[in-house]
């Protein structure tokens, strides 16, 4: 009867250390495929993370940017003809309030 016990507790070991062994295998078949999928989606991001610099720097060009003002249809002047106006605006404004004599209130 001791034998049997003996027995009993020698097999109940060895089952419960393949299990053990068989729940770590499992778990670390498990992690490589989670490595392998992040590895896969790091490769997908870093190509649209390329595409999306290729982009922004196309977008920055100097002739898109002149291309999307041309489509906004502003009314922009040159720099040289925009500061000419202004002179000549600030001009006007000095003549008109030079030729408008100031009242003074009394107190």
């Amino acid at each position: 009867m001791a034998r049997l016990i003996v027995f009993f507790c020698v097999v109940a070991l060895a089952v419960a250390g393949a299990l053990v062994i068989i729940s770590e295998r499992a778990a670390a078949t498990h992690a490589g495929y989670r490595v392998a999928r992040l590895e896969s989606e790091r490769r997908r991001l870093i190509e649209h993370n390329r595409h999306l610099e290729a982009r922004v720097a196309q977008l920055r060009a100097p002739g898109a940017l002149a291309e999307r003002v041309k489509g906004l249809q502003l009314d922009l002047l040159p720099p040289d003809r925009w500061v000419e106006q202004r002179l000549a605006a600030q001009k006007e404004k000095d003549k008109a309030s030079a030729a408008s004599p100031r009242t003074k209130t009394a107190r």
